[in-house]
């Protein structure tokens, strides 16, 4: 089965991408993102929406460091974001008749999507203590052969996952023990 629709994102400025890319080196994640995939989705429709989507005209965003979260969605490890601009574009998307997958929108940046790969180091990352500048969103046709109905829209499940040897091992305490 061959779906049409509409993929949104934002794409990260240059000096951002190399920030990041050396903070995901720095914290030690494994199979990160490359350098070029970094970016935070705006609108991903399996279908098409009643009027022609445009880019977003807002350029230079500025994501606040001390908004960042570090999560996990499903496969991916992500850097949680807090944006306005974000969410306004995301909801101009779906008004005008994108669909959406999920109950709430939630702006991210995945750095890697083997999550489960890094485990061990989630209790210690933290987030990064830089701006993120967004410089463009970029809109795309969306062409997806063969998907099935019951994968979410940014379903990791077709990605390999492979687990990497962890140099140390990390124990969590049992409740009630000290």
């Amino acid at each position: 089965m061959l779906l049409e629709g509409v993929y949104g994102s934002f794409k990260l400025s240059q000096e951002s991408s190399k920030k990041l890319a050396q903070w995901i080196k720095d914290s030690g994640i494994v199979d990160p993102v490359d350098v070029e995939g970094l970016h935070i989705t705006t609108t991903y429709s399996k279908v098409d929406p009643e009027v022609d989507i445009l880019p977003s005209d807002k350029t230079n965003v500025r994501l606040d460091h001390k908004e960042f979260g570090i999560a996990t969605y499903g496969r991916a490890l992500v850097i949680e974001v807090e944006s306005k601009d974000l969410e306004d574009i995301h909801r101009s998307a779906i008004d005008a008749g994108a669909s959406y997958d999920y109950e709430t929108y939630k702006p991210h940046i995945t750095v890697s999507y083997n999550a489960e790969a890094n485990e061990n180091i989630l209790p210690l990352l933290v987030p990064p203590d830089f701006d993120i500048i967004l410089s463009h969103e970029e809109v795309e046709p969306l062409k997806e052969d063969d998907v099935t109905e019951d994968l979410p829209a940014n379903s990791t499940a077709n990605i390999a996952i492979y687990a990497k040897p962890i140099t140390f091992k990390m124990f969590k305490r049992r409740n009630g023990l000290k």
